[in-house]
């Protein structure tokens, strides 16, 4: 579901079967899409943006709720969700990267330098 201001709220709720392995954290990212464009026509920019842990419930059933996409004028950018497997050490690390003041996501490098395991992916459009 996307709320329909400028900068919307994205909610996702899925059901997975999948057991994380000890060690490892569900985590969810999202990838702005560099072929969508928001509302001043700066395109996605497709670095990788670490959200949130995801625990799934002993049904699989997982969800993030009302989590804004990005900044005012955000709206039109679409995005790729991405559930990966994450080692708690690296998932420690997300909060206080988000924190840092000068950090904007990681870069493809950046992000193949992390040891992840793709779960699965979907495509959210803010348009």
């Amino acid at each position: 579901m996307v709320s329909p201001d400028s900068n919307p709220e994205v909610s996702v709720k899925g059901q997975l079967n999948l057991d994380v392995p000890a060690g490892q954290v569900l985590y969810l990212i999202r990838r702005p899409d560099p072929k969508t464009k928001d509302q001043e026509g700066n395109p996605g920019n497709n670095r990788f943006y670490p959200a949130t842990p995801v625990t799934p419930t002993s049904a699989g059933c997982w969800e993030d709720a009302n989590r804004p996409v990005g900044y005012p004028g955000v709206k039109g950018i679409g995005q790729t969700h991405m559930l990966v497997l994450v080692g708690r050490d690296q998932a420690a690390q997300f909060p206080a990267d988000r924190k840092s003041g000068d950090w904007d996501g990681c870069s493809h490098d950046q992000w193949r330098a992390i040891n992840t395991i793709d779960v699965m992916s979907f495509y959210i459009s803010t348009a």
